[in-house]
């Protein structure tokens, strides 16, 4: 049985704002969606570590939703834009006539997410003062707007997210070490999509299902070769380039399936990189393999519009053989894949 879950049902009736793209059935998804609840429930801090694209902000966004601060503001900022010398002023706000052109009051970041979540994006992105004014304020959650003498305590929830491996900036002296600690309180680590087995799979059928509602289209699903143009790619942008190219392949599809043709997919000229530097010979191998099955099949059922007898010619293998390798790999249509007649003698490979 597949297994499939998604944050809206980790817990029902919660908040209709949950990410509804956290989708997905590999072991390394679920692990990291059990510990969301778990942190939600608590005011301690978060670290949300992952590579570009892998949903930082969908992470968080769930955290807060499932929390009891979800009927407070959810703040999103990102550290890159702060400037070093008004970092106090971004954080905490600023009394009217603080300095030149302070005509109002400000609350700050701090003030707007009073009673929910402030999420500090690209937390490695502050500059030295920046690491020692954020630090200071975890310490005691106690601060003062500049230009004024009245001392406010926060009543915030920090998230903080990183592309970054944080322990390795701070033996490399760009993070603050006491500063690394504060945040890591709570870490969750959003594995990349290559690292997720079967979730492309899942994901996929969402973000189609997804854009054909959005631009109307009479989609069923992927055509022959589809999925294998998408399994032999590597996705260093992970979900949110996934969704890009599906989004895009849904915009200009004129059939019912999307075919390999309408999807922007780059060659994948070194797919198993990651597996040749972190694996052993045998993953290294295996991955090859499976890369050369997935690209040759999704290459010639594609040459014969997807016919397997046709393919199998081609191939010069038999076409049962040629229909339990598209199986196998999920190539097989996915509008089809339950009602299409395997050739004679063909086994069902699971």
């Amino acid at each position: 049985m597949v297994r499939k879950t998604c944050v809206g049902e980790i817990v029902e009736g919660i908040n209709k704002e949950w990410p509804e793209e956290m989708v997905g059935r590999s072991d390394a998804f679920l692990a990291m969606t059990e510990r969301i609840p778990v942190v939600a429930k608590t005011d301690v801090v978060v670290l949300i570590r992952g590579e570009t694209g892998t949903g930082k902000e969908l992470c968080a966004r769930a955290i807060h939703y499932l929390s009891p601060r979800a009927g407070g503001p959810f703040v999103v900022e990102n550290c890159g834009r702060l400037p070093a010398d008004l970092i106090a002023n971004e954080f905490f706000g600023h009394e009217i006539g603080a300095y030149t052109g302070a005509s109002g009051v400000s609350k700050g970041l701090i003030g707007q997410a009073q009673g929910g979540t402030l999420v500090l994006d690209e937390v490695d992105s502050l500059p030295p003062p920046a690491q020692a004014v954020l630090l200071r304020f975890l310490q005691d959650r106690r601060y003062q707007r500049l230009g004024g003498s009245e001392t406010y305590t926060a009543n915030v929830r920090i998230v903080a997210s990183t592309n970054q491996d944080l322990g390795a900036q701070v033996q490399k002296g760009h993070f603050r070490r006491d500063l690394y600690h504060r945040l890591k309180v709570a870490e969750i680590v959003l594995p990349s999509l290559r690292e997720r087995n079967g979730d492309l799979e899942v994901l996929t059928d969402y973000f189609v299902a997804k854009y054909a509602r959005k631009f109307a289209k009479p989609l069923r699903g992927l055509g022959a070769g589809a999925m294998g143009k998408l399994l032999a790619y590597q996705w260093p942008g992970n979900v949110r380039e996934l969704e890009d190219v599906i989004e895009e392949g849904v915009l200009f599809a004129k059939g019912f399936v999307l075919n390999p043709e309408d999807l922007n997919v780059p060659e994948p000229l070194s797919s198993n990189c990651g597996a040749m530097e972190h694996g052993s010979f045998k993953a290294a191998k295996a991955a090859a393999v499976r890369d050369f099955e997935v690209m040759y099949l999704s290459r010639i059922l594609a040459v014969a519009g997807g016919n397997i007898t046709k393919a199998a010619l081609a191939a010069g293998i038999k076409p049962g053989t040629l229909w339990n390798l598209l199986r196998k790999h999920d190539l097989l249509p996915s509008w089809r894949r339950e009602k299409i007649q395997r050739p004679s003698g063909a086994a069902v490979v699971r």
